[in-house]
């Protein structure tokens, strides 16, 4: 090819043809004197970048293509991390070929334990015997004999229905004479704690003799003899209420003060007394202790 100049070529074309063609020519990079064009803005980038990815070392290469392998295990090392500290448990946020959604209502189904059917909860309140009740209960003045200048009796109390039956509550003692006045001297002798015990079912009546300890007892005690108020410190007023009244709870037993089948000898009597009527409750205690 030959090179001519701008300025020849715009003589040899003429006037406009001239000035145009040396225009043209004049916005292209002037020639080099070895007949190259020396390269643009653009094909320098241009040639840059494919020497780049032409003239790469085989060795950055395999450093990137290692690094890049590295990367990957880190992030799955990050997700098991972030899985355990999740809570979630093994097999559970895997799923193969599940949603992230079918995952997730997996996991809650797994971590969330079912509520108990109705036939595993605790059945203790079911079998809990139910409350005794006055009429449902039976009760006896048992007499007792002296000792200290006091007399002694018991109240026995049974159980004779087909179940067993609970007893519990608060526990007081008063008395009554015959006329229907309250014996104000009939009391505990000391507080009571509430009482709790259960009396199991087909208790029998109990006979003279019989072991106390099977049965509900109440212990009485009457002081008959000293009387501080009386010159030489004797009773001279010793009464004997007709009716002896015990409550536990909302139970409430009256029981006449009587034994009839006490020996009518001396020594024994078949009534508990005191002076001035005062009789006190001492204890309970039952089958199977308060």
């Amino acid at each position: 090819m030959r090179d001519t100049p701008a300025a020849a070529l715009g003589t040899e074309c003429g006037g406009a043809a001239g000035r145009i063609t040396g225009a043209s020519w004049s916005a292209r990079p002037a020639m080099t004197s070895g007949g190259t064009r020396p390269r643009t803005t653009t094909d320098s980038v241009l040639t840059s970048s494919n020497l780049v990815r032409a003239r790469l070392p085989m060795e950055a290469r395999r450093t990137m293509r290692s690094q890049m392998f590295v990367g990957g295990v880190a992030a799955l090392m990050m997700a098991a991390v972030t899985s355990c500290a999740s809570g979630s448990l093994p097999g559970t946020a895997a799923v193969s070929g599940g949603s992230p959604r079918s995952q997730a209502a997996g996991h809650r189904a797994t971590a969330q334990p079912s509520a108990p059917s109705p036939d595993a909860r605790p059945t203790s309140q079911a079998s809990r015997p139910a409350a005794c009740r006055t009429q449902d209960l039976g009760a006896r003045f048992q007499a007792g004999g002296y000792g200290g200048g006091n007399d002694f009796g018991s109240i026995e109390i049974w159980n004779p229905g087909t179940a067993p039956c609970r007893l519990a509550g608060t526990v007081t003692f008063t008395a009554f004479f015959a006329d229907g006045t309250a014996d104000l001297n009939a009391r505990p002798n000391r507080p009571l704690r509430p009482l709790n015990v259960t009396l199991p079912a087909r208790m029998i009546q109990p006979r003279e003799g019989a072991v106390p300890s099977r049965y509900l007892v109440a212990l009485l005690m009457g002081p008959e003899r000293d009387d501080p108020a009386q010159p030489d410190g004797l009773c001279r007023d010793e009464l004997a209420p007709a009716t002896l009244v015990l409550s536990i709870g909302r139970v409430t037993l009256r029981i006449r003060n009587l034994d009839p089948a006490s020996p009518a000898r001396r020594g024994i009597s078949r009534a508990v007394y005191g002076c001035h009527g005062r009789v006190l409750l001492e204890d309970l205690t039952g089958p199977q202790g308060r």
